[in-house]
């Protein structure tokens, strides 16, 4: 870990084709020391792509606290185009967000702290919060600004969404455009409108469908068991919980992941005289057990930490199949193993929420009409400087291009607006 008596910015070129690199950005860089850098293919929109490790404080409020290293993936066209910034709330692949190809912009991919690759030696979790990860994000851009000359546009999608409304909560001027897409605002780590959401989505046909199957599973368990633990054992899942909790959470699970997911054609749903197989396939291709895995828990803990202290989630109604279930209550605790304990504090996204509602400028929330976060999606109120976007149908998997083109005019419109000049791309 680097300590305090190491400048905060030494060089430290990783790479000699970025050393040999010769461009006006390549050069700027090698002005500054604490940068691990690596030279890497651009997508085709770009000319120039790097790699780069940024030092960041763990703690933003002590100076002598250590470093870690968080990752950046950043792409370049020119100099005095906009930057769109892609905050993600995970970890990252080098990628690119739509926006910068609609608008024509440099970007970068900011992965989240703690997570992937930007993790300190030893992890603090009180240290993992919106607070310090917005200045994380802070100094990222106050770093490119000295570069870079045009406008600034952060965007994220689904928990990257909500690490966008953090940050610019925290820091409203670093950018001039926010584009959070499928992002929820929670105010509850057991958030109570995912269960009223699912109950009235789409049509009473398709959400009974979803229901039935739900009890049809439960009620053949002695017989989707014994398929579940085959298909764990050959798929490498393993589950503390026990097989028999891991197969009713999956089936809990189900009516979330579906609308989440789904294509919101409710006929691929198995009726009650399908076979076995054909429901336990069903079910595995929508609601995926590995989410229940050891593995997959163990991975996701910064992100749980994070949504039951601050981020807030969802647990599950068991209302009307609670007698099916013998070794699960609904609750959402298994999704965390970690022996610390874990106080939600809803202050935070309250005073966000009321933020949204009478300072907030130049937002595009984007959603998706059956997508169950958004059951906690954002409410600005009489603010006139925000825009909201729901794809009719649309599930969280909803981006801009999933709009029909008049609507997709209304969000190239707004963006042109808020720039001041024309989009490169619209389409």
């Amino acid at each position: 870990m680097l300590k305090k008596n190491v400048l905060l910015l030494i060089i430290l070129i990783t790479s000699s084709a970025f050393a040999q690199a010769g461009s006006e950005l390549a050069d700027w860089l090698k002005k500054f020391p604490g940068l691990k850098i690596e030279t890497i293919e651009p997508d085709s929109i770009f000319t120039e792509a790097y790699k780069i490790y940024f030092p960041q404080h763990v703690d933003h409020n002590d100076p002598e606290s250590p470093l870690f290293y968080q990752l950046i993936y950043l792409s370049h066209s020119e100099r005095e185009s906009p930057v769109v910034i892609d905050l993600e709330g995970y970890e990252i692949h080098y990628t690119g967000s739509e926006l910068s190809d609609y608008i024509g912009a440099n970007q970068l991919v900011v992965e989240h702290r703690f997570f992937g690759e930007s993790l300190p030696d030893s992890v603090d979790w009180k240290y993992m919060n919106i607070k310090q990860a917005a200045t994380d994000h802070h100094k990222i851009i106050d770093f490119f600004n000295d570069f870079y000359t045009g406008k600034w546009i952060s965007t994220g999608i689904s928990k990257g969404g909500q690490t966008v409304m953090y940050h610019r909560y925290f820091f409203p001027d670093d950018v001039d455009i926010s584009v959070p897409v499928v992002a929820p605002l929670n105010f509850s780590a057991r958030d109570p409108r995912v269960h009223s959401f699912i109950n009235r989505v789409a049509t009473a046909e398709c959400r009974n469908k979803v229901y039935n199957l739900q009890t049809e599973a439960l009620k053949r368990k002695n017989t989707l068991l014994p398929l579940f633990k085959e298909y764990s054992i050959d798929s490498g899942y393993t589950y503390k919980m026990g097989y028999e909790a891991a197969f009713e959470y999956m089936v809990m699970e189900y009516s979330f992941a579906y609308w989440q997911w789904g294509d919101g054609n409710c006929n691929n749903i198995p009726s009650g005289a399908a076979p076995d197989d054909s429901v336990f396939s069903h079910l595995i291709r929508n609601s995926s057990p590995d989410y229940f895995s050891d593995k997959d828990i163990k991975k996701s803990e910064p992100f749980f930490y994070q949504a039951f202290t601050q981020l807030g989630y969802y647990d599950y109604d068991t209302t009307g199949f609670s007698h099916l279930l013998n070794a699960s209550d609904g609750s959402n605790h298994v999704m965390y193993q970690n022996d610390l304990p874990l106080v939600f504090n809803a202050e935070p996204m309250i005073e966000i929420d009321k933020w949204l509602k009478n300072d907030a400028k130049n937002f595009i929330f984007i959603y998706g009409e059956y997508d169950p976060w958004s059951a906690c999606q954002v409410n600005f109120g009489e603010n006139k400087n925000c825009l909201k976007m729901i794809k009719k149908g649309g599930s969280h998997r909803t981006r801009i291009k999933s709009f029909p083109p008049e609507e997709r005019e209304i969000i190239y419109d707004q963006l042109e607006k808020w720039l001041g000049m024309p989009l490169k791309n619209r389409r």
